[in-house]
């Protein structure tokens, strides 16, 4: 929810990113998106207009990615509401009708929605794009995207192996606290106060005891499911300073994904490789190095462009119709096509 991130790219092997723009949301529209979220809403309870003023900022933006280059499609994954792979849905919100007329192409979306009709979480995503440059990788390396939920993908050629799955609340457990205690702004720019503070043992936070920690993958979230426990661990840290706060919150983000590691993958990963806007919190990343006894994390070149990138190849698959999903990474029944069209 921080914004709209829209990626030109050839969507191959060795993407080419040939525009990669980031546009805040309309602080009134985020308002708007954030109080129906909380409505809880399912997909029979959608809102038109909120979807069409989202779509018209969703269309301007790729409007202007657009400027001189020649683009055959959009990949549009719109702001997901909601994630309910159990009862069989996944609202994500945009109006992919309106961006295909504002912008007079063809736009491929709703790319959950096969994959959970097979039985899958519809979630995660990004593993089909580490799937593709499985060949790429050497030693056993874990990469995580850290965005409001974090996700991960561990990938070892050599034992065969792709485990992946969502792990837990991220970035929207730090932004939460940041605005608790009366930071500036959004979040804490950089990381700064989060790599200054002094973490307190998170074993004892509230957080850790959510019961999606010790399920097994195939899974997936979303942070609507986590409110309670995330504004009981809030209260937790009330008593400590900012710094003291957000440095307890990083380190408990790293033990969950230390247990997931532990709990699932085969071996330890010799290399990890972050996304996402928390890659740029230097005391989250301090804190996972610490968590997972590694002496260097690696940035993921593409950086925030890569989920644009997926989407793109999404896109690209969905055209030539061919089943890019990975049943073991969503537990669906088979491989199945991701995307429906809308023409301009």
């Amino acid at each position: 929810m921080d914004g709209i991130t829209a990626v030109v790219t050839v969507p191959l092997k060795k993407a080419t990113v040939l525009n990669h723009i980031h546009r805040p949301w309309h602080p009134k529209l985020k308002e708007d998106f954030l109080a129906y979220q909380a409505t809880s809403p399912t997909p029979s309870d959608r809102d038109e207009k909120l979807e069409n003023k989202m779509g018209i900022q969703f269309g301007e933006v790729a409007l202007e990615a657009l400027l001189e280059h020649d683009v055959q499609g959009i990949g549009f994954h719109g702001q997901t509401a909601a994630h309910r792979p159990d009862l069989g849905w996944s609202l994500q919100v945009g109006n992919p009708s309106l961006v295909a007329k504002m912008t007079k192409l063809p736009v491929w979306s709703a790319f959950r929605n096969g994959d959970i009709a097979a039985g899958g979480q519809g979630a995660p995503l990004a593993p089909i794009l580490d799937h593709y440059q499985l060949d790429e990788i050497a030693p056993p390396t874990l990469r995580l995207n850290l965005g409001g939920i974090v996700n991960g993908t561990f990938l070892s050629p050599k034992e065969d192996a792709l485990v992946a799955s969502d792990i837990g609340l991220c970035n929207d457990l730090l932004d939460s606290l940041w605005k608790a205690h009366g930071g500036d702004g959004a979040f804490d720019r950089g990381g700064k106060e989060t790599a200054r503070g002094r973490a307190q043992d998170p074993r004892r936070l509230p957080l850790l005891a959510h019961p999606f920690l010790k399920l097994p993958p195939p899974k997936s979230t979303h942070t609507s499911a986590w409110i309670a426990e995330k504004e009981q661990t809030i209260q937790s840290l009330n008593d400590l300073t900012r710094m003291d706060a957000l440095a307890s919150a990083a380190r408990l983000i790293a033990t969950q994904v230390g247990d997931w590691v532990k709990r699932n993958c085969p071996t330890p990963p010799q290399e990890v490789v972050l996304a996402g806007g928390g890659a740029r919190n230097e005391g989250l990343c301090r804190a996972l190095l610490y968590r997972l006894g590694l002496p260097s994390i690696t940035k993921d070149p593409w950086g925030d462009a890569r989920e644009g990138i997926l989407f793109a190849h999404l896109a690209q698959g969905a055209y030539h119709a061919l089943p890019l999903s990975l049943p073991q990474t969503t537990g669906a029944r088979k491989s199945v096509v991701l995307g429906e069209r809308w023409d301009p």
